[in-house]
């Protein structure tokens, strides 16, 4: 249902006649892994990580340098999908290990 906002937004600028103002598909993936993304940079805070992710990102300006921002963001949720995979697969050797 969340999503329907940029059906609406696509809509609203067809309705106006301003074609070529869909919405990108990054907005919505973006969107889709929100919570990820919020988890991940947290944790990048937490550990002074942060400063050296977004070092010179978006610098290049204009098109290049929104590029570089969700080139950052593509990276910080494949990081935080290793992390939750790695995570997962050391529980699951833990508790193998407890039973046996």
């Amino acid at each position: 249902m969340d999503e329907e906002q940029f059906a609406y937004r696509d809509a609203l600028h067809a309705f106006a006649g301003a074609a070529g103002l869909e919405v990108p598909a990054w907005v919505v993936e973006v969107y889709r892994t929100r919570d990820v993304l919020r988890a991940a940079w947290r944790e990048l805070v937490r550990t002074g990580e942060d400063g050296e992710w977004v070092r010179g990102v978006g610098r290049a300006g204009g098109e290049e340098g929104q590029q570089q921002w969700v080139d950052m963001m593509g990276r910080l949720s494949e990081k935080s999908r290793r992390a939750q995979a790695d995570a997962r697969r050391m529980a699951t050797n833990s508790f193998k290990m407890s039973i046996g």
